[in-house]
């Protein structure tokens, strides 16, 4: 009688089937939660070309996936024009996902970059001495 239970696999004689040997493990797992942060873009012109240039440069430096998110559109976070694709302006909330090993240190730095109050002023070289 089956009560409503698939049969065991041909050949298996009902044992669990053994785990792939390329399985991640149950830690390896916990490590791929996906974490969030809200930002809300304050540069004045928005997130223009420099600061998505310095996002998707550190992004890339990160072995996590990175996404980030606005209304309804998705985009690469490691690629400088999928960026430039959400058009965020001042005041632009943008959600950031990242996953991986390394997520946490990903987020906090990234953060920073969607947070900063003028990209330009921390990024110009500064003026020459004498």
């Amino acid at each position: 009688m089956n009560h409503g239970l698939a049969d065991p696999a041909p050949g298996s004689h009902g044992r669990a089937p053994r785990p792939h040997p390329e399985s991640p493990t149950p830690q390896v797992a916990m490590k791929r939660e996906t974490l969030q942060r809200t930002v809300t873009v304050t540069d004045p012109q928005g997130l223009h070309m420099r600061p998505a240039a310095a996002f998707a440069k550190l992004a890339r430096q990160y072995q996590s996936t990175v996404t980030v998110r606005r209304d309804d559109r998705t985009v690469n976070g490691k690629s400088q024009l999928d960026l430039m694709l959400l058009a965020a302006e001042p005041g632009a909330e943008l959600v950031l996902e990242v996953t991986g090993e390394d997520a946490a240190d990903a987020l906090t730095a990234l953060g920073t970059i969607l947070e900063m109050a003028s990209f330009d002023d921390l990024a110009a070289d500064p003026p020459p001495k004498g």
